[in-house]
């Protein structure tokens, strides 16, 4: 289904990871904060995922907006909370993984 996109010129894909394909559809990018963009961003570098302390890391933001915008994004399924594979973090379990559909 996702295919349809592409070939309409709604959205384009990435790339075949691992954990699935990527698509990047810009429309839907339009209604992210630059918090969640990043997130996003982090997240198709990163297709296994990463940690909460990686992603504060990498994206240089506090941990209560990045807390806020991964709870969004999580709650929009745009991204899934992974407690299975912890990546081994002292304070917090689990990674966080792109789903795949909506791209950055």
């Amino acid at each position: 289904m996702l295919e349809r996109f592409v070939t309409y010129g709604a959205a384009r894909k990435l790339k075949n990871t691992s954990v699935g394909t990527v698509y990047h559809f810009p429309q839907a990018r339009a209604h992210l904060t630059d918090i969640e963009k990043k997130i996003i961003e982090m997240l198709m570098r990163n297709p296994t995922g990463l940690t909460k302390p990686e992603l504060l890391t990498k994206i240089s933001v506090p941990l209560e907006p990045l807390e806020g915008s991964l709870s969004r994004l999580t709650s929009q399924r745009i991204i899934i909370h992974d407690l299975e594979e912890s990546r081994a973090a002292s304070w917090m379990r689990g990674s966080w993984r792109g789903q795949g559909c909506l791209g950055a």
